[in-house]
């Protein structure tokens, strides 16, 4: 099996342009990144980013329009999207 990594990043919900209608996208910075080498590992990983994401999202104050997420992934955390999406 491939290695795993277990990435929490933190997540923001941004606008497109108001000539584009003002739509939403996630757009995800990676703060910690786990590599795992079995399933078992990833579980376990997760659980724990699991804990430090609700610890983030409990200390965040009022007006902050943050979350953190964890996933699962095959390669380490990266700030997502790449580009600025464009509504076409």
């Amino acid at each position: 099996m491939a290695a795993l990594y277990v990435n929490l990043y933190r997540v923001l919900q941004m606008r497109g342009g108001p000539e584009e209608g003002g739509w939403p996208y996630d757009q995800g910075t990676p703060l910690e990144s786990v590599r795992c080498e079995t399933e078992g590992e990833a579980r376990a990983a997760a659980a724990r980013l699991m804990d430090r994401a609700r610890e983030l999202d409990a200390d965040q104050g009022p007006g902050e329009y943050a979350w953190h997420s964890v996933r699962t992934q095959t390669s380490p955390g990266v700030p997502y999207p790449t580009e600025r999406p464009r509504y076409e």
